[in-house]
């Protein structure tokens, strides 16, 4: 896993689950950084997205203020819930996201990505 110091901002990489809730070291800035307790807590990045905070959970996921990083924007990042992640639940999100994707109209959020990591 990676997370963002929240001192320095730069990426503190290979971070194992068994760490989540411990303090650690930043290797740039040398600082003592507090990591969430939660896999998609505060600071954790995930592929070109860091995550901010939760804003809502539904029947097959959760939702989350995250930063996009490349193209520096705030955006709401939908994380599909373990339980989900087989085959059938991917192709159901994956074909969601196409149709959504589709779709144009100030009341309905548009799809920029799609992917898994």
């Amino acid at each position: 896993m990676r997370f963002q110091c929240t001192f320095c901002r730069s990426t503190i990489r290979g971070i194992a689950e068994e760490h989540l809730g411990s303090r650690i070291k930043c290797p740039h800035c040398g600082r003592m950084e507090v990591l969430p307790r939660s896999a998609y807590g505060i600071g954790r990045i995930i592929g070109d997205f860091i995550i901010n905070t939760k804003i809502g959970s539904g029947s097959i996921g959760a939702v989350y203020l995250a930063k996009q990083i490349s193209l520096d924007r705030m955006v709401a990042l939908k994380i599909l819930s373990e339980k989900y992640t087989d085959e059938k639940g991917i192709a159901s999100f994956l074909s969601e996201a196409r149709a959504v994707a589709r779709l144009n109209h100030p009341n309905i959020v548009q799809v920029f990505a799609v992917g898994e990591q």
